[in-house]
């Protein structure tokens, strides 16, 4: 469990350009919902490129 957490630490650390001391000190909650949230954007993002537009039924089948 521990193992897990210091990688966690050092990804969001690395993720938002800080030191895992300053996550320590801070809210760490804040951080990992900050961290959270931007990963599901991006995973969002990359489902709707890979979306291609269609302007008619036609053109879909």
């Amino acid at each position: 469990m521990l193992k897990t957490l210091d990688k966690n630490i050092a990804l969001i650390a690395k993720y938002f350009n800080i030191s895992p001391a300053e996550i320590m000190d801070g809210d760490f909650h804040f951080y990992m919902h900050q961290y959270n949230l931007s990963v599901e954007d991006e995973v969002e993002t990359t489902k709707t490129k890979k979306t291609k537009r269609v302007e008619s039924l036609f053109d879909a089948f």
